[in-house]
């Protein structure tokens, strides 16, 4: 699929290539207040929705036994649990492009500092993507100015660096 991506860049119109190939590698650059009306109501809702399973979620990180034990619905939470992370990584990538090892790096370095119940990682969680978003983007902003560095391309080489550490630290 990616070759196939890749061609159509590589043959089509290169203004419309620069584009596509931006948005491919991720940033933040190309979106505007009007556009987040989508996003905001699809991540909120989401988020809300997470929140109001976070005993599913410390059920669920138990095991599947434990968590049918304690009456659980182990396959029907799952699904829900994947539909909503789904739709909200869905609607911003659609707005932003691929930023990846966020999702990634984030609940380990919040899960050390609050632990895994999920009513208190969450929100930590969510700020703290948040700052390392905003922060990120500073850098790939600043980093070779007047150019924006896509931020895509910064996370990955923090997120390398991140589960380089993580492995060395194991």
């Amino acid at each position: 699929m990616m070759a196939i991506a890749n061609l159509s860049l590589f043959l089509g119109d290169h203004r419309a290539s620069s584009s596509v190939l931006f948005w491919m590698l991720g940033g933040l650059g190309l979106a505007r207040w009007e556009l987040l009306v989508v996003p905001l109501i699809t991540v909120l809702s989401g988020w809300v929705l997470l929140q109001g399973l976070g005993r599913s979620l410390n059920a669920l990180m138990g095991g599947d036994q434990t968590a049918t034990s304690l009456g659980l619905q182990v396959r029907n939470v799952r699904l829900l649990v994947f539909l909503i992370a789904s739709l909200m990584t869905g609607v911003l990538v659609a707005l932003c492009g691929s930023i990846g090892f966020v999702g990634l790096m984030v609940p380990h370095i919040a899960r050390r500092l609050v632990g895994s119940e999920h009513r208190r990682l969450l929100p930590v969680a969510t700020l703290l993507g948040a700052l390392l978003m905003i922060w990120v983007d500073v850098v790939s902003r600043t980093l070779i100015a007047p150019e924006d560095l896509p931020i895509g391309i910064a996370t990955a080489l923090l997120g390398g660096l991140f589960f380089i550490f993580m492995m060395k630290r194991s």
